[in-house]
């Protein structure tokens, strides 16, 4: 039950961020791929910040 929660935020996650982005760039398409790369790079330093690293120790 688990996998299926997982699944539905991450396709809830995935849907708002695309219409997020989809929204900005009908708005001003410069403005989206700023915010946008702004925002992945905060999402890859996150995840980079979660992982657990330390199993091998």
């Amino acid at each position: 039950m688990k996998i299926v929660y997982a699944l539905i935020v991450l396709l809830l996650f995935v849907v708002g961020f695309a219409s997020l982005f989809y929204g900005l760039y009908l708005f001003a398409p410069p403005l989206a791929y700023v915010i946008g790369g702004v925002l992945i790079l905060v999402v890859a330093y996150i995840l980079n910040e979660a992982y657990d690293n330390t199993e091998g120790r």
